[in-house]
């Protein structure tokens, strides 16, 4: 079963990875955002509280992040595509304790890079490396005429 992390910075093509991954490996997409959401739309308790939180303009803890986490990893059937956490070395060391604790682990982590091709960690485990794809520059996609060499 395949559990990887996607990180990158913003605009580095998480997203156009992302949907690859899932959809060729059947992934569950772990979106931390869609997590928080998804809470408060079923207004579960966890859901009422990250709403207050949300509300007041607060951050919601890392503790409340963790308990999503995993009770998503619990709840999954399929492999795991983990978009936005971890986000620092302490929840990544959180999350390799949460994956032990369901008896599995992080198969790689993916890291797109802009205008190029996808980094892979443990690439000989890791399939993305085979799947991501090289991103055409925003410059090349809007410019489609070529200038003269000089």
């Amino acid at each position: 079963m395949l559990n990887i992390v996607l990180f990158g910075a913003p605009g580095a093509g998480k997203g156009t990875q992302s949907d690859l991954l899932v959809e060729k490996y059947n992934l569950n997409h772990i979106s931390t955002g869609d997590l928080l959401r998804k809470e408060i739309a079923d207004q579960t308790d966890l859901g009422k509280k990250i709403k207050t939180i949300m509300d007041s303009g607060s951050l919601v803890s890392d503790d409340i992040v963790i308990e999503m986490i995993d009770n998503a990893i619990a709840a999954d059937t399929q492999g795991i595509l983990f978009d936005g956490f971890p986000r620092n070395v302490a929840q990544a060391e959180v999350l390799d304790t949460l994956m032990a604790k369901h008896g599995r682990s992080i198969t790689c982590m993916v890291s797109p890079a802009k205008n190029s091709s996808a980094v892979c960690w443990n690439a000989p485990k890791c399939p993305a490396a085979a799947t991501t794809t090289k991103r055409p520059s925003k410059t090349a996609s809007k410019n489609t005429k070529t200038k003269p060499s000089p």
